[in-house]
């Protein structure tokens, strides 16, 4: 297994929903804007309405440049046109440059269903242009994604009643061979439901119209995370179920076989931010042969001894330190507000952490008789149930990576890498610190698998990583 050849992956990005080529109105009939009529779009935003369809198509808008102004020779682009659609409510966009010998240019756009409108906007390197949208073009393409479903006898055994397995698919059309799978884990959710909302909305900025000449061919997986109690966090648990187990030996092959049949563990790359991230280094340590390398982007507590300001083995009291001073959750983005563990629990008004905390104990704990987890902390007084702590061990991540110290399971750490800012609003870099503390934050070949990123908060930009994690899956299984 080759193992990552440095921090940066590799220096390319990502290929968009949007692809571009210069090129005049095609023949076949259209949606035709007369030439009097033609809509202008200037360095404001123009909304071009277009008819709704039920189907995905592919838009080809037809766009001519004008501009009086005489360019330098040194200038190689004459303008860049942003372009943008909205899919279940969340914004996709991206931009072509003009180039310098352009005047009637080509942009494909791919048009979700029920879109009733295109946005564009011209950033202008000349006051006096202007472009015009001549013509918009309309084919029909296959829906792009498909949300794959599947029984799971484990988890339907597990909790008595059915259960399935759920996952937004985005598979490279006209691919015959084997193609990288990129699996996205979500952070934080609440429920099964809004992890399905969630991840409808994030397919978007996957689908690809018309891929670059040679590109390789690569498919998306966004795996439903949501269960009654949160965050599931693919983690076997007393509570949620042998989820983990039935994701991996359930509904992986099925996944691998729905995208092509030459598929197998060795294309399956995961990456996720924050309760994501978390998920991917437990699914790393462990179900090591589930995935060939791993991204994590700011996890979760990776050490229960740097749980968000409190050491759950040896501290007493979730709520306030030994001084007195009340404990930090974390800092609220993007105000910077201190949320305190006290506040959390207590205040009716704060709806998201207390779920957090749940999602938790749920993953981690045990069930009380009535199914629901046991708390970790009292939440009046804030005392810590130290057998609710203890039992937690089994699940904490820097304990394991102990374990594989000097083993041969600890060429995992070959193939998976973890990134975090050195000020994580929730204090997650302390607990990344104590896991990469294991052989000095080096993998067995020697090469390190965390990068701090020096200043970075919990939002740091983490889409560069994925991106470049992307360029990496490709890069491995050229078209």
């Amino acid at each position: 297994m080759r193992p990552f050849l440095n921090l940066a992956f590799f220096s390319c990005v990502a290929v968009g929903i949007f692809g571009c080529a210069s090129g005049t109105p095609k023949d076949q009939p259209g949606e035709v804007v007369g030439e009097t009529d033609a809509q202008e779009i200037s360095t404001t935003e123009t909304t071009l309405p277009i008819e709704p369809s039920e189907q995905w198509r592919y838009a080809t808008l037809f766009l001519e440049y004008k501009s009086q102004q005489v360019l330098a020779e040194d200038m190689e682009f004459k303008a860049v046109l942003l372009a943008s659609v909205s899919m279940n409510g969340n914004q996709k966009s991206s931009n072509v440059k003009i180039k310098r010998s352009e005047s009637l240019i080509s942009l494909v756009i791919i048009v979700p269903p029920k879109v009733q409108s295109i946005s564009l906007k011209l950033f202008d390197l000349d006051e006096h242009a202007s472009v015009l949208c001549q013509q918009i073009d309309f084919d029909p393409t296959p829906n792009p994604f498909e949300t794959v479903t599947l029984y799971s006898p484990m988890m339907s055994e597990f909790l008595g009643e059915p259960w399935h397995h759920e996952a937004h698919v985005c598979i490279p059309r006209g691919s015959a061979s084997a193609v990288p799978v990129i699996h996205h884990i979500s952070g934080f959710i609440e429920n099964r439901e809004q992890s399905h909302e969630y991840n409808l909305s994030q397919v978007s900025g996957k689908i690809q119209s018309r891929p670059a000449s040679g590109e390789a061919a690569v498919a998306h997986v966004f795996p439903n995370v949501g269960c009654r109690y949160g965050h599931h966090t693919f983690h076997d648990s007393k509570v949620n179920g042998p989820i983990g187990t039935a994701y991996v030996t359930e509904f992986l092959p099925h996944l691998d076989q729905l995208i092509s049949e030459h598929n197998g563990p060795e294309h399956r790359f995961v990456t996720g931010h924050s309760s994501g991230g978390w998920t991917v280094v437990q699914l790393m340590l462990n179900f090591p042969d589930a995935f060939a390398y791993g991204l994590a982007t700011a996890p979760d507590p990776l050490s229960f001894t740097q749980f968000h300001d409190m050491n759950i083995y040896q501290d007493q009291n979730a709520f306030t330190r030994p001084d007195g001073t009340e404990r930090i959750f974390g800092r609220d983005y993007p105000k910077g507000d201190i949320v305190s563990w006290k506040t959390t629990a207590a205040d009716p008004t704060i709806d998201f952490y207390p779920k957090q905390i749940v999602s938790y104990e749920a993953a981690f704990g045990f069930p009380m008789p009535d199914g629901s987890p046991a708390h970790l902390f009292d939440r009046s007084s804030g005392e810590i149930n130290s057998s609710v702590a203890q039992a937690w061990k089994s699940s904490d991540l820097s304990i394991l990576a102990d374990q594989y110290e000097g083993t041969p399971k600890a060429e995992v750490f070959d193939r998976l890498r973890i990134v975090c800012g050195t000020e994580d609003n929730f204090g997650l870099h302390e607990g990344v610190r104590v896991f990469g503390s294991r052989g000095n934050g080096k993998s067995v070949s020697g090469e390190p698998f965390l990068q701090w990123i020096d200043g970075g908060d919990h939002f740091f930009g983490v889409y560069k990583f994925v991106n470049d994690f992307e360029a990496f899956a490709r890069s491995l299984f050229p078209s």
